[in-house]
C-alpha cells in the first residue's frame, strides 16, 4: 500500500515534494518500503537455509564468536529502540569476555 500511495503521490502531482507534509510522507513511505523489502528477503534466505538443512545441504562455518558482542548487544539495541519508553534495558556478561563457536550467519538470522 506505502508503494502504491509514494508512486501515485509522484505521478499525480506536479510537484510532489513542494510542501514539507509530502516530503514526511514520502519518507514514512520509503522507509516502509525499505522495511518491507528487508523482511522479504530475510524471509527468502531462511526459506532458502530451511530447504538446505531439511536436505542435508546446508554447511555451518564456526569460528569463535563474541557473545556479548554479537548477541546479547544486538539484541538489548532492538529492545531499546522498541521499548525504550517502557523499560530500561541493562545487559550483564558474566564472564566479560565469553567466547563460544558458532556459525555467525546463523546466529545472526535467529537474532
Amino acid at each position: 500500500i506505502s508503494a502504491a500511495s509514494f508512486v501515485s503521490m509522484a505521478v499525480h502531482e506536479t510537484q510532489p515534494l513542494i510542501t514539507e507534509e509530502s516530503r514526511k510522507s514520502v519518507r514514512e513511505d520509503v522507509a516502509i518500503i525499505e522495511s518491507s523489502h528487508s523482511f522479504i528477503n530475510d524471509l527468502l534466505r531462511n526459506m532458502l537455509d530451511v530447504h538446505r538443512a531439511s536436505s542435508k545441504q546446508l554447511t555451518l562455518q564456526h569460528a569463535p564468536l563474541d557473545v556479548f558482542h554479537d548477541v546479547l548487544e544486538p539484541v538489548a539495541n532492538m529492545l531499546a529502540n522498541r521499548h525504550s519508553h517502557m523499560f530500561n534495558i541493562q545487559v550483564e556478561c558474566v564472564p566479560q569476555n565469553l567466547t563460544i563457536l558458532a556459525d555467525q550467519l546463523r546466529l545472526k538470522q535467529v537474532v
